[in-house]
């Protein structure tokens, strides 16, 4: 796989939202069952930390541009460009091969007490759909989702139920629930055989409204996931779909947390597969804001030259992968250098 450029980013400087915004009380039921979907794995928890966390990909600006719409709007140019485009709309993701849905649930929790804590006004809505392969997986997914469909609805109708505080102790259990659209819903996506019918549902009718005068036919802002390669499938199957949706969705870019060296070959063969379809993969390294609640911002965008199947127990390692249609690689405000 030939080598990727390294490319710069600029660091523009925009305070990150309190920490203790990034919450992730909601549980999950793991499965017995002989299922990767059945558990939550570490890549999947190092995914949540690194949105909810680091700036330019998302979710921390978005949880900013809430903050901020109880501001007087005077900021400086570089601060407001960097959550423009996530105040005028919602943000909707897609999440590839959710499992048990803990990524899902979780950023939405995040995203709901952020606008409680932020927003007295009509909140920005995050929308999260999930995937999972047809069948037991999907229906284990749906689960997860149904047992949270009542705290998330209700939050986002009682949103003001969170101070300053955010005193989660707060009994939620008897107040309404919302009848606006469910934060996390799931989908079924055979990547074999996939059906993407389910995109014609992705805009809601506040996020067509807010894109009316826009010549932006985004139905996606970005797709993530986490651990999808364990065996032929996901590292087959999953660059082709991934294209797909790039490409059908508008979306910026495929935010994938990846277990390197569980599976050398079909890691091997996942990037090359990458290659092929015309995608481009780089890994995010990222540094530590020491005076803004421990947030981070992206640094580097750095080839991936990992060596495979060079040592009989190699050492596992999580990387956060950016993944990008290699023609237009712009989602983060970058030039990429040398044509990579």
């Amino acid at each position: 796989m030939a080598a990727l450029a390294l490319t710069k980013l600029d660091t523009v400087s925009a305070k990150v939202a309190d920490a203790s915004v990034y919450q992730t009380p909601l549980q999950v039921e793991n499965t017995p069952l002989r299922t990767t979907g059945g558990h939550t794995w570490p890549a999947a928890r190092a995914l949540f930390e690194f949105i909810a966390k680091t700036d330019g990909l998302g979710l921390a600006d978005f949880l900013r541009s809430r903050s901020r719409m109880e501001e007087d709007g005077r900021h400086g140019e570089e601060q407001a460009a960097i959550t423009s485009e996530y105040i005028s709309k919602d943000l909707n993701i897609l999440e590839l091969g959710s499992g048990c849905g803990w990524v899902a649930l979780n950023l939405a929790y995040s995203s709901l007490v952020a606008g409680g804590r932020y927003s007295g006004r009509q909140s920005l809505r995050l929308a999260i759909t999930t995937s999972e392969q047809p069948g037991k997986a999907c229906e284990w997914l749906q689960h997860n989702i149904e047992r949270h469909a009542e705290t998330l609805a209700t939050l986002a109708s009682k949103a003001s139920l969170f101070t300053t505080n955010t005193d989660t102790s707060t009994d939620i259990s008897s107040t309404s629930c919302s009848s606006s659209p469910p934060p996390v819903v799931a989908v079924p996506l055979d990547w074999q055989n996939p059906d993407l019918s389910f995109l014609e549902d992705l805009e809601g009718d506040d996020h067509k409204e807010a894109n009316l005068n826009s010549s932006s036919s985004k139905k996606l802002d970005f797709l993530i996931g986490s651990d999808l390669i364990y065996n032929e499938i996901g590292s087959r199957c999953l660059p082709k779909i991934v294209k797909s949706l790039l490409e059908q969705t508008g979306a910026s870019h495929f935010l994938y947390s990846h277990t390197f060296h569980r599976y050398d070959h079909l890691d091997k063969e996942f990037l090359e597969v990458c290659e092929a379809e015309g995608l481009q993969a780089r890994e995010l390294e990222t540094m530590y804001r020491k005076l803004d609640f421990g947030g981070r911002i992206v640094e580097h965008e750095v080839p991936i030259q990992e060596e495979f199947e060079q040592e009989i127990f190699p050492e596992k390692r999580i990387a956060i992968l950016k993944i990008t249609l290699a023609k237009a690689d712009n989602s983060l405000g970058v030039e990429a250098a040398g044509g990579a």
